[in-house]
């Protein structure tokens, strides 16, 4: 609005300005997005691959340790059932007057600890073979 009074028969005139604008140099700002997208894609596929290996290689450990653990089990019952023969010889030693109460407190104690070392192989193993389990799911979530 204006205050000063219109000249002419009362016609009044309007123009209409639009400013278009078309950037023709933006100083390679999205040529450098797109550069930076790009190594953006290509730095997550190397941190698949990556964590791709890493889970091979646990699980292959994994697998390797219920092996071991079996193996130190089988040990474990081996050394059981010679620490109950050697008892039972000091027993009989013990009977015939040859051995000494000394020697049967001594293959008590070590029949007991075998026993107490074949159930700690024997949780090893389960430890074991649940974290191969573990290392061989898949959780789709």
């Amino acid at each position: 609005m204006s205050s000063e009074p219109l000249v002419g028969d009362g016609h009044a005139s309007f123009n209409v300005m639009g400013i278009v604008t078309i950037p023709i140099w933006d100083g390679g700002a999205r040529y450098g997005e797109a550069r930076s997208a790009r190594a953006d894609v290509s730095q997550s596929e190397l941190d698949i691959e990556s964590a791709e290996r890493q889970a091979n290689i646990e699980i292959t450990q994994a697998d390797r340790s219920v092996g071991v653990a079996a193996k130190g089990l089988e040990v474990a019952r081996r050394t059981v059932s010679l620490a109950k023969k050697t008892k039972e010889l000091v027993d009989r030693a013990f009977q015939d007057g040859t051995g000494t109460s000394f020697d049967i407190v001594d293959a008590t104690s070590k029949l007991r600890q075998a026993e107490l070392n074949l159930a700690d192989k024997e949780l090893a193993v389960t430890r074991a073979q649940i974290a191969s389990l573990l290392s061989h799911a898949t959780c789709t979530y």
